[in-house]
């Protein structure tokens, strides 16, 4: 198995982020897409029959009561993640969002596709959602079990352990692993035709890169590993494809 918690313990460990600024940054960046989209329109950049497909969405749940938590921890078959926690209370019970644009020629090479009037993957479920959390972990586990990961106990033992906190288009996840550190576990992709792959140290080092790589990922994983430190291998909004995209979309986080 190519993952190896070791190499995850020698990176850097963030602090969390002050969750009220990142939530009202992610709605700036929202913002920011919409005036885009508008002026491109506006200018017969884009085409107006088009509008649909690149309209600016965000819908941002509110933080979990404490009685909700204490619901939500007593119905899960695990932990929950303290990180995980902090968010749900501070920041967020669940947040979906859609956003795309055709950068046309200024469209940095090797961005995604939906970046470049490509169709933007389907997103079946918010990101952060509480309410999706046991549903997230029993599938992951039940696809574990019956998939052909299930000849490899090393790589089932990481699913079944692991808490996955976002469901890609098609069976994977993003999820924590708490196996060195339940207080602050790893950020890693569960990968449904591979070994899992580490994604962030942290929560707070997730949480603090995927803004300066323009939130992209969610949909597809590949649209993610596009801005993978390569010495470390884990997000980094310091890679020239992520500085290219921030100056494409005019975006500073």
């Amino acid at each position: 198995m190519d993952y190896d918690p070791k190499r995850a313990r020698e990176l850097p460990q963030a602090s969390m982020p002050d969750l009220e600024t990142w939530l009202d940054n992610m709605r700036r960046f929202m913002v920011h897409m919409q005036s885009l989209v508008h002026a491109r329109l506006e200018a017969g950049i884009l085409d107006a029959d088009d509008a649909e497909e690149f309209e600016t969405k965000l819908a941002v749940d509110p933080p979990l009561a404490a009685e909700s938590l204490g619901d939500l921890k007593s119905s899960l078959s695990c932990e929950l993640p303290p990180p995980l926690e902090e968010f749900f209370l501070t920041a967020s019970s669940g947040i979906g969002f859609h956003f795309a644009i055709d950068l046309g020629d200024a469209a940095p090479e090797g961005c995604p596709s939906w970046v470049r009037g490509g169709e933007l993957p389907y997103l079946p479920d918010p990101i952060f959602s509480a309410s999706k959390l046991n549903e997230f972990q029993a599938d992951a586990r039940q696809y574990a079990a019956t998939s052909g990961l299930a000849d490899f106990p090393e790589v089932q033992a990481v699913w079944d352990r692991c808490v996955p906190f976002f469901r890609f288009n098609n069976a994977d996840f993003l999820a924590l692993d708490p196996i060195d550190d339940a207080g602050d576990p790893y950020v890693v992709h569960l990968n449904h035709e591979g070994d899992p792959q580490l994604v962030s140290r942290n929560l707070a080092s997730f949480l603090i890169e995927w803004p300066r790589v323009c939130y992209i990922g969610p949909g597809q994983i590949s649209d993610l590993e596009r801005f993978f430190d390569p010495k470390h291998r884990v997000l980094s909004g310091d890679v020239p494809a992520a500085i290219a995209l921030r100056e494409a979309l005019e975006w500073e986080p």
